[in-house]
């Protein structure tokens, strides 16, 4: 009997349900941990340079000034290498070894650099003073020889309309005196026909000697013409 009494005991018992299954663990994000800054390099200052002086005692001057002597008056230059005499308030008593005078520290420095810089520019200036100096005297010259060249022209001109007038007046006195000498040379021709007819005999007259001194005149007259045109 009980062992169908445990059959039915278990029998009756229900069977055991599935067991859900265990939610699944969402994992926790892990701490980001921040990157260690990156060390950026300090830069190291260059160091200041060192300004370049002269000796103590010497300046150079690098604003013109000037002085006056027994002799009249005496001038610094820019880039004048002077020696200090003394100080005189606001003031520098300096000598180049010849002369002492008295300006502004400001017409001074004692950095070779500065005066480097200043005697630079003061070239630079003076070549430009210099070269507008010589365009100007070149566009003078040039100007003077246009009014040279305009002279000269305006004489040769003259001239030539002189020698024109010459050789004028020395054509027409030739053309005169051909025609004289054609006149002359027809007369005797006529005298010389009217002869024949009479049946005498001509010599030479006096209107033939003539024709000879026209034909020399005439010929100096045609070597002044010739004398015109290989000028």
């Amino acid at each position: 009997m009980f062992p169908i009494l445990s059959l039915f005991f278990f029998g009756c018992q229900k069977s055991p349900q599935p067991l859900a299954p265990a939610p699944e663990e969402t994992p926790l994000p892990s701490p980001e941990i921040p990157a260690a800054p990156s060390s950026t390099p300090v830069p190291t200052p260059s160091p200041t340079p060192q300004a370049r002086l002269a000796p103590k005692g010497t300046y150079y001057v690098i604003s013109r000034f000037s002085t006056t002597t027994d002799q009249g008056i005496y001038g610094f230059q820019v880039g004048e290498k002077v020696t200090l005499v003394k100080e005189s308030g606001a003031d520098l008593v300096v000598s180049d070894g010849k002369v002492e005078a008295t300006a502004p520290k400001s017409s001074f420095t004692n950095d070779l650099d500065v005066i480097a810089q200043v005697t630079a520019q003061n070239n630079e200036s003076r070549k430009k003073i210099s070269q507008t100096v010589q365009g100007a005297a070149q566009k003078q010259q040039e100007y003077v020889n246009s009014q040279r060249q305009s002279s000269d022209d305006a004489v040769s001109r003259a001239r030539d309309q002189q020698r024109a007038i010459a050789l004028a007046d020395l054509k027409s006195a030739r053309t005169a005196l051909q025609n004289r000498i054609s006149r002359a040379r027809q007369e005797i021709s006529e005298k010389q026909w009217n002869h024949r007819i009479k049946g005498t005999m001509i010599s030479l007259s006096p209107d033939a000697s003539q024709i000879t001194s026209l034909e020399s005149k005439l010929a100096a007259l045609d070597a002044q013409i010739a004398g015109f045109h290989t000028r």
